[in-house]
């Protein structure tokens, strides 16, 4: 598995209507963020892309590549559970 197809799992299965999504985010022949990534406006797409690519390794077997890839989906999910946790300490604080 290369990253492309990598990266279309992960951002097909973020957002099934939009199959295209990756040429948004990454330019397959630089192996490079768009100038303009930052300007499409979805985020959690560039976040996405950013963290798959930092985790990639090109030697591994695509079923260390996938594993990979959902370790770094976990550890961000845990991370943003820990900041709706924080949030909704802050919340009960106010009332």
């Amino acid at each position: 598995m290369n990253l492309v197809e990598l990266l279309e799992v992960a951002l097909l299965a973020y957002n099934p209507l939009e199959p295209h999504l990756i040429e948004d985010y990454y330019d397959a022949e630089t192996d490079e963020e768009p100038e303009d990534a930052d300007a499409q406006g979805d985020t959690l797409a560039l976040f996405i892309v950013r963290e798959l690519r930092e985790t990639f390794e090109p030697t591994n077997a695509s079923d260390v590549q996938l594993l990979q890839a959902i370790d770094a989906m976990q550890k961000a999910r845990n991370e943003l559970e820990e900041v709706i946790a924080g949030l909704l300490t802050a919340l009960n604080e106010e009332t």
